[in-house]
């Protein structure tokens, strides 16, 4: 079954990426999360969900470029407004 993602998912808060290094297993450097300190709906064991944060980062991005495009929109229309204003009112016809 396939469903939409609840639109509160957006509004989730997702921590600050961290650089550390793993206790168990390759003790390497890494970037990443603290999966205590993400939602709980994206922990799994002992770690996280990375296919499921990719997907909410990937629509929050979509929804901040549809808000940019959205303000670029109304930007250019006020543009318009006020050159067409500018206009009238420099040409001395009043």
């Amino acid at each position: 079954m396939v469903r939409e993602l609840d639109p509160s998912l957006l509004s989730v808060k997702l921590p600050t990426p961290k650089i550390y290094e793993r206790m168990e297993g390759r003790k390497e450097v890494e970037i990443g999360f603290i999966a205590e300190e993400l939602p709980e709906f994206l922990r799994r064991g002992g770690g996280y969900d990375l296919k499921a944060l990719v997907a909410i980062l990937a629509w929050k991005i979509t929804k901040i470029e549809e808000a940019l495009s959205e303000l670029g929109v109304r930007r250019r229309a006020a543009n318009a407004r006020n050159k067409a204003f500018n206009k009238f009112f420099s040409s001395g016809i009043r």
